[in-house]
């Protein structure tokens, strides 16, 4: 990115509470995590989407409420469910408008019946 950029890194975690994690005192060993708030480098706002992970991946993606996107239940390899080619995600927005360069790993769960709601396009 240019200059004036800062790094983002989201961490995204599905069926975890908040208060699962042990920097929040749940009883999950989170040692990285627990260093990172120990140096105040995890912002927490506590805004909260959806339960399914479908419908908390299309607000994470487009910045919309899962309704708004048409994305507010789970996303099968054999539905119709996907994003409208007129979405703008923030991948997109990062890449193309802000010159970031961006990278994913995990479960896309998101749509798959075009190929223009793959990841890779």
């Amino acid at each position: 990115p240019g200059d004036n950029n800062v790094n983002i890194v989201y961490l995204w975690f599905d069926d975890l509470g908040i208060g699962d994690v042990s920097f929040m005192g749940g009883d999950i060993p989170t040692p990285v995590l627990d260093a990172l708030a120990s140096r105040d480098v995890i912002k927490l706002n506590f805004h909260y989407t959806e339960s399914l992970c479908t419908a908390s991946r299309s607000s994470l993606m487009t910045g919309r409420y899962a309704w708004k996107s048409g994305i507010n239940e789970l996303a099968a390899f054999c539905s119709n469910l996907g994003f409208d080619a007129w979405l703008k995600l923030y991948p997109e927005i990062l890449d193309n408008e802000m010159g970031y360069n961006n990278f994913i790993a995990g479960k896309w769960h998101i749509g798959y019946s075009s190929q223009s709601q793959l990841p890779f396009n």
